[in-house]
Order: structure tokens, then sequence, then C-alpha cells
């Protein structure tokens, strides 16, 4: 299973807003087959494994680290592959959370007397697609703060520019979290100061949808964003009404979101339309306030944090005010994993809301 966890890994990247699985298939104690989900619309892994094993599926286990699907979808169902593969035995990690399969697999796999164990490196597996999860049974993305700040949470100088707090290894690692989401998100202000291109470079990988936020202000025609969307996923995401009134946005995608009632966007309205898009995954890249409101409002599901070894006592903070007077109302981080790249070091966890 261990190994059927390796293969799916591969996928990240490329198979959303479907689930990273592997597949394993053992007999008479030898791999005969083996495969991963490699690219969305593409056979799934089960398929790839049962096409290298062939006749040696009869009698053989295979592990799979998601439950066979029972749907019709891009591809069909492989539980049905399974069944007539032939297998003695199937050992899955997790169950699938899609309310069209969640246990159908099973059952219809158990009923043509295939015997079937769940449960093996469940925890592992079900942290593997904390997306997918997320996504299947809520309906919006899995969003991911990265914060780049120096010791004393500055996260640009006093005219707001921001590069470079952290080092090369550390923009490489970002490059990383890049390629693993569908989408990086990015406050209007922060677009025009920095005006970054927010594509993949320092390693291997597809370029994410880019997701810029703001207000009534209109972004400059020379912006990267705007100028260089030739692959067409810059995305300007502003309250109702204000992109028919500037002929600039017509050369991108936009979308009309709800705004609260001090004329910000409504993150959960923006979340909702990210979901209905089959955005699965957002990386929110800055600034400050884009930080602050997705936290004030708990719409955080993850956060990194690079700490550059710098101190400089003024400049733009990383947080503004949450509504937090008291320590024991902190928002603290859990399954804490702390790296080091170069001489930043980065924290990685998850947000408990108390």
């Amino acid at each position: 299973m261990n190994k059927a966890l390796d293969l799916a890994e591969k996928g990240r990247g490329y198979v959303s807003p479907n689930p990273l699985v592997g597949a394993v298939i053992l007999k008479d104690g030898s791999i005969v087959g083996e495969g991963y989900h490699q690219k969305y619309g593409q056979a799934h892994a089960e398929i790839n494994a049962i096409n290298q094993a062939g006749e040696n599926c009869r009698g053989a286990t295979l592990y799979v680290t998601l439950e066979p699907c029972a749907h019709q979808g891009q591809t069909p169902p492989c539980v049905d592959a399974v069944i007539k593969a032939g297998f003695k035995r199937v050992v899955i990690a997790t169950t699938d959370p899609n309310p069209i399969t969640d246990g159908r697999g099973i059952s219809k796999m158990m009923d043509a007397g295939i015997e079937v164990d769940v449960g093996l490196l469940e925890e592992k597996a079900r942290k593997q697609n904390e997306v997918f999860f997320k996504y299947i049974t809520s309906g919006m993305p899995f969003v991911i703060l990265k914060v780049a700040q120096t010791i004393d949470s500055r996260i640009a100088d006093e005219r707001g520019h921001s590069h470079w707090i952290t080092g090369e290894q550390s923009r490489a690692f970002v490059h990383k979290l890049r390629s693993d989401v569908d989408a990086i998100m990015l406050g209007g202000r922060t677009a025009a100061v920095d005006n970054p291109l927010l594509t993949v470079r320092h390693i291997e990988g597809e370029n994410p949808y880019r997701i810029i936020l703001h207000g009534r202000d209109v972004l400059g025609e020379s912006l990267n964003l705007l100028a260089g969307n030739n692959d067409e996923k810059t995305i300007i995401a502003m309250p109702r009404g204000i992109a028919q009134k500037h002929p600039l946005y017509k050369k991108v995608k936009t979308w009309d979101i709800d705004t609260y009632e001090d004329g910000h966007l409504n993150i959960a309205s923006l979340l909702i339309r990210a979901g209905k898009e089959k955005i699965s995954s957002i990386l929110v890249e800055g600034g400050g306030h884009i930080f602050s409101s997705f936290l004030k409002r708990k719409f955080v599901d993850k956060i990194y944090v690079a700490i550059a070894p710098s101190i400089m006592g003024a400049g733009v903070k990383a947080f503004a005010d949450l509504g937090i007077d008291t320590l024991e109302h902190s928002i603290e981080l859990n399954d804490l994993n702390v790296k080091r790249f170069g001489r930043d070091i980065w924290i990685c966890g998850y947000p408990v809301w108390r």
C-alpha cells in the first residue's frame, strides 16, 4: 500500500479535480502490475495496473489507495473492470467520499464474491487526498495560505515591495506549491505593486489559474497578469457590475462576486464560484488584507509560513486585526511540519478554530 501511495503522488498537479490514486497488484508474493491516475480524463490507476498485469489479475490481490469508482464519469466505472479481471481480494486504503460512490464500489465487489479489506494506511491516504476530500464534500476548494515574512512578520517594505524576502531555495519550493494547486489567488494591490507572473518556472509543472481579487480600482493594462495572459488563465474576481464598465476586462475572464456591506468581496461566494469552475485547490499568496480576511472568516484549510532571517521594524504586516483579544482565542496550527530551505525556516500546519 505504501508503494501504491507513492505511485499516486506522481499524479499531483495533473489529475484535479479527480483524486490521487495508485494501485499495485500482488500475486504469489510478486508484484505483477502497478499504475496510477496520470492525467484528468485518462485511465484511472486500477485500469493502468490491470492493463499491465493482464491475465495475472486472476486470483491476485489488488492494493488501491481509494475505493474504485462505481459511476460513469470521464471514464467507465473502475469497479466493473476490477470484477471482470477476476481478483480474489481487494485491499483499499480509504473509501471514496463522493456521494455517487461512497461504499457502492465496495458493495459491488463483495456481491461479486471478492474479499474486500478497507482501512490499511487510511490516515495517510486521506491526508494525501485532503484537497479532494474537502472539494467533493463541500463543493468549495481547499484553501492554502502561503506567507513569506521577516522575523518581525513583515511581508513587504513601506512601499509595498516584497522582492525578495525569502531566498532562492524557498522560491523554488513556492513554484512546487503552485504546480500542485489549481489556482493562485492574489489581491489587486499586491498584483499592482509586485507585478508578478504567478507562473511555474523553477520546476517542471503546469501553470495554475491566476485569480486577482480587487475592488473598484482599475488594474493597469501593462500588468504581467493581463498583458501576459497567453494561456488565458488569468481571472479577475470583482464586485458585480464593475467589469462591464471597463473594456480592458473583456480581454480576460471575469467573475462577478457578491460583496459584504463594507464593499469587500464575499469570500464564501468567491469560493463557491471557484468550486463550480472545478477549481479544487487555491494557494493564496497575498497580501496581508487577503490573508486576514480568509483567516477571520475561517476559510483557511492549511498554512505555510516562510520566515526569512531578517528584521525590518517597519513595512506591511502579514496579518491585520483578526478580532482576537486573548491568547486563548488565538489561531493555533496543528499537525506541524517544519523544514529549512537555505536560510529560511518554513512552518506548515492546519489551523485550529476556537
